[in-house]
């Protein structure tokens, strides 16, 4: 039942995006996301019109998941959580900078309430595209 409900919000989330195909920005892609040097997640990310951009997580266990929907300036990409059930108390925001075509680094910019962040507001993080 929660892999149905994982995919049929991720087919919410990617809707939007769906009118006249998706078109594959740059940055497109499954990525590896690090902290200190230890993959913790997997992202997979997608832009529309080269400024909107869709991505959701996956912790590296397999059993939590985001979704993030945000706006691409340059190599910058500055996003909010998206809420998918109304169960979700927390609020992120992530800033990132891709410094290659299959390289970035990301912040975390804010998470509330703090007492229910895996990763808190500062905390860094690097990645790799891996497709």
């Amino acid at each position: 039942m929660k892999h149905k409900i994982i995919g049929l919000a991720l087919g919410l989330i990617t809707l939007p995006f769906s009118r006249g195909g998706l078109a594959a920005g740059p940055y497109d892609g499954i990525w590896a996301v690090q902290l200190n040097g230890q993959t913790i997640m997997f992202t997979t990310l997608h832009e529309h019109d080269d400024q909107r951009v869709v991505f959701a997580t996956l912790d590296g266990r397999g059993s939590a998941w985001d979704a993030f929907l945000g706006k691409r300036n340059g190599d910058t990409i500055n996003a909010k959580q998206i809420k998918v059930t109304p169960d979700d108390t927390t609020s992120i925001e992530i800033a990132i900078n891709i410094t290659s075509p299959t390289t970035l680094e990301a912040e975390i910019v804010s998470c509330v309430p703090e007492n229910e962040c895996e990763l808190p507001a500062g905390t860094q993080l690097t990645g790799r595209k891996v497709w």
